[in-house]
């Protein structure tokens, strides 16, 4: 998973699939207005999480195990240390 000023993605190796998203040009704005004052909450702790929910809604359905206990253990890898804490 990853994000950037331009988009989001997310890997889903054991089904050999894929995301990408591209931010429209709204958002891209919101983008710079945050990356030169801090004045909107889309900054790129917040871009990092969106990988996680659109992956979440993309793939979510198959992550159950199949058995009676309907709690998964999902992991994702985000490489922005803040978005984790």
């Amino acid at each position: 998973m990853d994000a950037s000023d331009r988009g989001l993605c997310a890997l889903f190796p054991a089904h050999k699939q894929f995301f990408q998203l591209e931010f429209d040009h709204a958002q891209r704005e919101l983008i710079r207005e945050f990356n030169q004052s801090g004045n909107n909450e889309f900054g790129i702790n917040v871009r990092e999480l969106m990988s996680v929910v659109y992956a979440a809604l993309i793939w979510g359905s198959s992550w159950t195990s199949g058995d009676e206990d309907p709690e998964s253990h999902v992991k994702f890898w985000i490489d922005n240390m803040s978005a984790v804490a």
